[in-house]
């Protein structure tokens, strides 16, 4: 099985308007999850009442949802969105579970339009 890595715009806006510490933080958590899905640090978890998302932790505040899919010999996995556990990166309460399905439902992945197909560059620009 290949896996295949992208991000959403979203995804990438969030991260870019993280603090330097914390940037570094989720690009390491990034690069342990792209090498090592079921490390435990990770403590990757299935979104409940959302299909095929699962949150990483990045510390004990920041999460990242990420949707994984699996298409025939490939799994995609997106990183969604990146933000507080308890209210979003924007204070929204953006990264809660129930906000996903709630304001996301209409542009849930795969939409070619909301995706950056190399999501690897966010971690470049760092």
């Amino acid at each position: 099985m290949t896996r295949k890595f992208r991000s959403t715009r979203k995804f990438d806006k969030q991260f870019k308007s993280l603090e330097p510490k914390i940037i570094k933080q989720a690009a390491k958590t990034i690069d342990l999850f792209i090498k090592d899905p079921a490390h435990p640090s990770l403590r990757l978890k299935k979104v409940q009442g959302a299909d095929n998302f699962y949150e990483i932790s990045v510390n004990m505040s920041i999460r990242i949802i990420v949707q994984i899919i699996s298409k025939e010999k490939d799994q995609i996995n997106t990183f969604y969105i990146i933000g507080k556990h308890e209210g979003g990166a924007s204070g929204d309460g953006s990264c809660l579970p129930g906000k996903i399905l709630k304001q996301e439902q209409t542009s849930m992945l795969p939409r070619g339009a909301a995706v950056n197909e190399n999501p690897v560059l966010f971690l470049e620009q760092i």
